[in-house]
């Protein structure tokens, strides 16, 4: 098939005495692709069970937006815009629980150690750089429950902290690592042994 100016394809194998015998036909989506432009497409049948499988797939994702049909692209997108706006309100008030956190915390031997439940690898390092923000000539370690362990962020001002951090990954078979002043992983083992371990390392 010949289309001037545009491109020349070979025969695909698939013979019709009359363009009619195509039935529906349509372009799903386009691509550049060596040089050229490849296209997806289907016909007859095929365009006809994709054809109806979208009109499924739009009336069920109309009724989960309670939106008309042709309406779904703008609730999708108000979705998404309430979804960003409780996140933030979500950050802000648990950026201030934190707050309430630190302002009840006190250095043990030049250690600060706080277990958290449910707190983000973001969240842990946010915290984190709270702490020592608070607390900067002493070892803040902050560890979060996970399924077999903790996650947890470490912050010190020891020039040795990467060295000790493999240390102690060694200990409570864990993983992770940083710089700048804090490392971040998980430890696979039981809380008193992730405070044990940490204390021993960072006390004074």
């Amino acid at each position: 098939m010949t289309v001037p100016g545009c491109d020349r394809c070979a025969c695909c194998g698939t013979h019709v005495r009359r363009s009619g015998e195509i039935g529906m036909f349509k372009i799903l989506d386009a691509s550049k692709h060596r040089g050229g432009t490849r296209v997806r497409f289907v016909a007859g049948e095929r365009a006809r069970r994709d054809y109806d499988w979208r009109v499924k797939e739009i009336a069920k994702v109309s009724a989960l937006f309670s939106a008309k049909p042709n309406e779904i692209a703008k609730a999708a997108e108000n979705f998404i815009e309430e979804g960003k706006v409780n996140d933030q309100k979500t950050a802000q008030r648990t950026d201030r629980y934190l707050q309430f956190v630190a302002a009840g915390l006190k250095p043990e031997n030049g250690v600060v150690t706080v277990f958290e439940e449910d707190l983000t690898p973001f969240e842990l390092k946010h915290f984190a750089g709270m702490l020592k923000e608070k607390f900067p000539s002493d070892a803040v370690g902050v560890f979060s429950s996970i399924d077999g362990g903790f996650n947890y962020v470490i912050a010190s001002s020891d020039p040795e902290l990467t060295k000790i951090s493999k240390s102690l990954n060694g200990q409570l078979n864990g993983r992770g690592g940083g710089r700048d002043g804090m490392v971040q992983g998980t430890y696979r083992a039981d809380k008193s042994a992730v405070e044990g371990a940490f204390r021993e390392t960072f006390s004074k």
